[in-house]
């Protein structure tokens, strides 16, 4: 191809990053605003039950200096995963909720997408 083709097929691709709803039908567009605003009014992410999880991930790798405070630092390496799991699933959650009122607001065309 041409210098200038490939330009124009950048200048478009870039154009597309830039506005990523470019694609997207004008009922598709308002469905996302609606799911963004729900997402917004059920609350953000639970970042702080992430960090705590971290922390406690950290101060169980710190125990394991003798046996006994291992058995305890593993402890607290599993309670960490767990709850870095539970706050995935609450997080996916809060999407799910989001986008089912969103598609109720703003339904598909004869259960299809548009």
């Amino acid at each position: 191809m041409s210098y200038w083709k490939e330009k124009e097929k950048y200048e478009r691709f870039k154009a597309q990053s830039i506005n990523s709803e470019a694609h997207l039908s004008e009922r598709e567009r308002e469905r996302k605003r609606v799911y963004e605003s729900e997402l917004s009014k059920l609350g953000g992410k639970d970042v702080s039950g992430l960090v705590i999880s971290i922390i406690i991930i950290f101060f169980g790798l710190a125990l394991f200096s003798s046996i006994y405070t291992a058995l305890i630092g593993i402890g607290l390496l599993i309670w960490g995963f767990i709850k870095i799991f539970k706050v995935g699933s609450k997080n996916k959650e809060r999407q799910r909720l989001a986008w089912e009122k969103a598609a109720k607001r703003i339904p598909y065309k004869h259960g299809k997408r548009d």
